[in-house]
């Protein structure tokens, strides 16, 4: 019999997780796991948890949003035995999930947990934290973390463009020096994100031909500050048609990068505040962690 850790988010998606408990239990139990449920008591309680004990069991798995899984990645990272995760998403937006094709439902998530296959996934380090699918600075990226959770459970993507819109007066350019796998680069930027997804807050979608999350390999997407109404337009045009190869919006591959600046940027990390920092160095850990997919 495997022993086997559920780590649950209570508030994440409309409470859900306290809703369907026994049905998440039940499949467990159906496939001979002895099960140890656990429920977060606040802000890296996850990550404390997995840190603590996920060496006492053969599967760690967390029902939360992008946010708890964060959290749990963030403390296998740190052991120096990890053991495999299994994900169960019932967060607001879930891009991750998205990205790595996880059933919605949560009696299937459960059983993607226990039969599926072991996959290998890379996991980010941005100068101390570790993120799954996202880290990004600029315009919008204060919405994944200012937006209360109840107002995120009632509107879901709705709640984070209401937010982000409140901020586009106060938007001002990010002036950073870039050094991507050896390529440097300096320039005034409303946005720029490095990512290891193909859905970015529930709006923006990447090309998932060019998104692998096992390669060893982040998308690093770039808006510049247009100068002018006709180049706002077009930035816009851009990236609601997925052009991410023109003057205004660029993307590039790379796995080592570093960001410098005269001031501290504001960085958010899988849709929570990241911390502020004039150097910011970014670097994709290969295959470093296993989630049953």
């Amino acid at each position: 019999m495997r022993k086997l850790l559920l780590i649950i988010n209570p508030v994440a998606g409309r409470n859900q997780a306290q809703a369907d408990l026994f049905k998440m239990v039940r499949v467990f139990a159906e496939h001979d796991c002895e099960v140890t449920v656990y429920p977060t008591r606040g802000p890296q309680d996850c990550t404390r948890k997995v840190l603590a004990d996920a060496g006492r069991f053969d599967l760690v798995v967390c029902c939360g949003g992008d946010g708890t899984l964060n959290e749990m990645v963030s403390g296998m990272m740190q052991r120096e035995e990890p053991v495999p995760m299994g994900y169960i998403p019932l967060g607001s937006t879930n891009d991750f999930a998205a990205s790595l094709h996880l059933p919605s439902h949560v009696e299937e998530a459960a059983l993607r947990c226990v039969e599926g296959t072991a996959f290998h996934m890379d996991v980010g380090s941005l100068n101390d934290r570790y993120f799954n699918y996202i880290a990004a600075f600029g315009a919008f990226t204060e919405a994944s973390y200012a937006t209360p959770q109840q107002i995120k459970n009632a509107l879901g993507h709705l709640a984070y463009i209401l937010e982000g819109v409140k901020s586009l007066g106060r938007l001002q350019p990010i002036h950073v020096r870039i050094t991507a796998d050896g390529e440097t680069f300096e320039e005034d930027y409303l946005f720029g994100a490095v990512t290891n997804t193909v859905s970015l807050g529930g709006v923006l979608r990447l090309d998932p031909s060019r998104v692998l999350l096992d390669d060893g390999m982040y998308e690093l997407l770039l808006v510049k500050n247009p100068q002018n109404p006709a180049e706002a337009q077009a930035m816009l045009s851009a990236l609601m048609l997925q052009n991410y190869d023109g003057p205004l919006v660029r993307m590039l591959r790379a796995s080592d990068i570093l960001f410098e600046s005269n001031h501290e940027i504001s960085w958010t990390i899988d849709g929570e505040f990241g911390g502020s920092f004039s150097t910011t160095h970014i670097l994709n850990n290969k295959n470093a962690v296993t989630l049953m997919v």
